[in-house]
């Protein structure tokens, strides 16, 4: 089924999409690790979160500016 996009999505100017296959209940809740539902949203998450780890670095370490 596809939603229409004010459904499915929240609207932030870089928002990921990711496209799902089942109904509401099967994209909700997995049915093991190896869901290909899972594994899709899984990695996304990993990335996600490591972005978010990166730009929190920058923000409490940021480059030292250069020395003329």
């Amino acid at each position: 089924m596809v939603v229409p996009e004010f459904s499915a999505t929240l609207g932030f100017p870089e928002e990921d999409r990711v496209a799902l296959n089942g109904d509401h209940l099967t994209i909700a809740k997995y049915s093991s690790k190896k869901d290909p539902n899972f594994v899709k949203m899984s990695t996304r998450l990993h990335r996600l979160v490591g972005e978010i780890g990166k730009d929190s670095d920058a923000e409490e370490n940021p480059a030292e500016p250069e020395q003329s």
